[in-house]
């Protein structure tokens, strides 16, 4: 997925597009909350503003999995339709004699209550919006604008920024105060 494209910043908001088939590596930057720092944000790659994402029956795979996460991590809502449901992996299917290939599922994703969750039925929306497509085709995109609308909200209510603490002056003789200090015993 190409995050620079599919997460625009938007006035210091994330909107994620998760609406097509992803691989199931999923950018785990996506889903940090960093500490809030003008000068030094850590984790440096986290987005500190307001997050939403938005799905459809097209996300599946990890365009399953990575709405899930970002649900569980309350990191914003997610908008428009119910994710595809597939979310079963595959792997070590050996090659055909010529060359082809056949899947077989072999591993898939349960809850920490022991449950199996997303294969067959995909992840739910916060908010449910349909992709209409006869607005769709005079190039109105109903997803889109929810989506914006939720992180303008989101960026009228989000706590301010706070201002840095006074920043202490290191200097050998001086104290944090700006007062002179006593040199340390010299062995």
């Amino acid at each position: 997925m190409n995050f620079l494209r599919s997460a625009p910043v938007i006035a210091g908001a994330i909107l994620v597009a998760v609406t097509t088939p992803v691989h199931s590596q999923i950018d785990a930057r996506m889903l940090r909350q960093p500490t809030v720092s003008v000068d030094w944000q850590w984790p440096p790659v986290a987005h500190q503003g307001p997050q939403a994402m938005l799905i459809n029956g097209w996300s599946g795979s990890g365009g399953d999995a990575f709405p899930f996460y970002f649900k569980k991590a309350g990191l914003g809502p997610l908008i428009g339709r119910r994710t595809w449901g597939g979310l079963i992996g595959i792997s070590g299917t050996p090659a055909l004699v010529d060359r082809g290939s056949v899947t077989a599922p072999t591993f898939a994703i349960y809850s920490t209550e022991g449950e199996w969750i997303i294969e067959g039925h995909g992840v739910e929306p916060d908010i449910d919006v349909v992709d209409d497509p006869a607005l769709m085709a005079k190039g109105v995109d109903p997803q889109l604008e929810r989506g914006i609308q939720e992180v303008m909200s989101r960026i009228e209510k989000a706590p301010k920024r706070p201002k840095p603490p006074v920043y202490t002056k290191r200097i050998a003789g001086e104290s944090s105060g700006g007062g002179p200090t006593k040199a340390p015993a010299k062995p």
